[in-house]
């Protein structure tokens, strides 16, 4: 299994919580801190299994692999990303970081540009989500794309005062299986909710 989430975690981290899920014990589970990481390594056909943000759906680099889980947040398959700036801030020239989602440039930043309707067109992508923060607090943008679960880790790692512009509702990462295992991975809806709250989700369920 391969997994990439726009998320501010480290991968040693992950891997640490992974590995005490008695779900995934039959899994030899890889985590990517870039996206483009994961796809350069799933070329050769690599995972069974990976878990990604559901903006990659249609991304042809995943292959012959079709949605089957999402993760779930009170019963629905949304994720919240928040456009945030520091309270302050100037925000006359507007410009925004967001996580590099789909690993080439351009398509990430189609991403962004939809979600906020075009309303700001400086946008600069970061590898990793542990980028995010420091991108603002030096000035470098006067906004950051971030998910809900991750603000609220970082308002208690930082002395900033974080100031929130906007909510934005996102469809929730997604378990892309190979289309000739379906049924085989089945297990993965029993993943326990310490591994799944790491994300800010509570459960894994069936794509509808």
């Amino acid at each position: 299994m391969g997994v990439f989430l726009p998320h501010i975690y480290s991968v040693k981290e992950l891997e640490a919580l992974i590995k005490e899920d008695a779900t995934l014990k039959g899994y030899e589970v890889k985590i990517f801190a870039r996206v483009k990481d994961l796809l350069a390594t799933h070329k050769s056909d690599a995972f069974d299994v990976v878990l990604l943000p559901a903006s990659v759906k249609g991304n042809k680099q995943i292959g012959n692999m079709e949605p089957q889980f999402t993760l779930l947040r009170k019963g629905k398959n949304l994720g919240k990303l928040l456009l945030v700036t520091l309270k302050g801030a100037d925000k006359g020239k507007k410009s925004v970081a967001a996580i590099d989602e789909a690993g080439k440039r351009k398509a990430s930043k189609s991403i962004v540009k939809e979600r906020l309707n075009g309303k700001i067109k400086r946008i600069k992508l970061v590898k990793k989500g542990l980028d995010l923060v420091p991108m603002l607090s030096l000035g470098n943008v006067n906004h950051i794309l971030i998910d809900e679960h991750d603000l609220e880790i970082v308002k208690k790692q930082s002395e900033a005062q974080f100031e929130i512009i906007e909510t934005l509702e996102i469809e929730a990462p997604i378990f892309f299986v190979k289309k000739d295992q379906k049924g085989k991975h089945d297990g993965l809806l029993k993943v326990e909710a310490k591994t799944i709250s790491k994300f800010g989700y509570d459960k894994v369920g069936s794509v509808k």
